[in-house]
């Protein structure tokens, strides 16, 4: 999908007429979050109404109320994604659905869906490479990776792990300092990068890698890996300093709070 900045938008009260989308009608949009509303909602409560952004770039360490939407999908489409992916496993990620078990070496999820929760991971993954915010300028699949997960997300079509997979684990800090608990781990957004293999992104306390095409059938075995016919999903701990592109984000954020580039307060 292009857009030429010269196309004409109609505004109604709660939204935009447009072509939605996923399901292409033309239709009134409304504020489309590829990283769930609810997510943010959360951080917020916690925070006041607003968040701490952390950048890459000399931007100052600052606040804000911003959850990343953007005019996107149609009410009926926002409710299908909703119903049939998100609202599940969102109750899964945060153990409410299935039998969660903290084991030594990572998180064992039992008797769960994990059809969804990969089409959860990947319609998030769909939304961002779909939308035009600067928090998705990362993620570019493609017009046909595009469309094939548009069709499979509106229609409910199975998503072989041959084609794309989907690699989950729990963020933990194993550093000296212990400088993050998982609370606030888990009030952490990271927006979507590209490793040079996968497009990862995180929240809830959960990194999640996706590989376009799916991994090597000698790696889908492996810890992690999410794989629709089965119940049983064991996430391994994996410590926030050994992802290199969050070890870096930590750390120049780190150095902007040393030199005083922080319009946070400290109370």
């Amino acid at each position: 999908m292009s857009y030429s900045g010269e196309e004409k938008v109609s505004f109604f009260e709660g939204g935009v007429q447009k072509t939605c989308s996923l399901c292409l009608a033309e239709k009134t949009l409304k504020k489309s979050h590829a990283i769930a509303n609810s997510i943010f909602k959360k951080i917020f409560r916690a925070d006041g109404g607003k968040a701490i952004v952390l950048t890459l770039n000399e931007q100052d360490i600052s606040y804000s109320s911003d959850s990343w939407w953007q005019y996107q999908l149609c009410g009926d489409c926002e409710r299908l994604l909703n119903d049939k992916y998100e609202q599940y496993s969102l109750l899964v990620l945060r153990g409410h659905a299935g039998r969660v078990k903290k084991l030594k070496k990572g998180v064992s999820f039992n008797g769960i869906d994990q059809r969804k929760l990969n089409m959860f991971f990947l319609s998030i993954l769909w939304r961002a490479s779909t939308s035009r915010h600067e928090a998705y300028s990362s993620v570019f699949l493609g017009r046909d990776m595009d469309e094939y997960l548009r069709n499979c997300l509106f229609n409910n079509i199975k998503i072989p792990i041959g084609s794309i997979s989907v690699r989950l684990s729990r963020l933990c800090d194993k550093s000296e300092v212990h400088a993050f608990s998982l609370d606030s781990l888990k009030g952490l957004i990271v927006s979507p990068f590209f490793n040079g293999c996968d497009y990862c992104y995180a929240f809830e306390g959960f990194l999640v890698r996706i590989s376009p095409p799916g991994i090597k059938l000698s790696k889908r075995s492996g810890v992690g890996v999410i794989h629709s016919n089965k119940k049983i999903m064991l996430v391994p701990f994996e410590c926030i300093f050994d992802v290199p592109e969050l070890h870096e984000l930590l750390m120049i954020n780190y150095g902007k709070h040393i030199e005083g580039k922080s319009r946070v307060s400290e109370d």
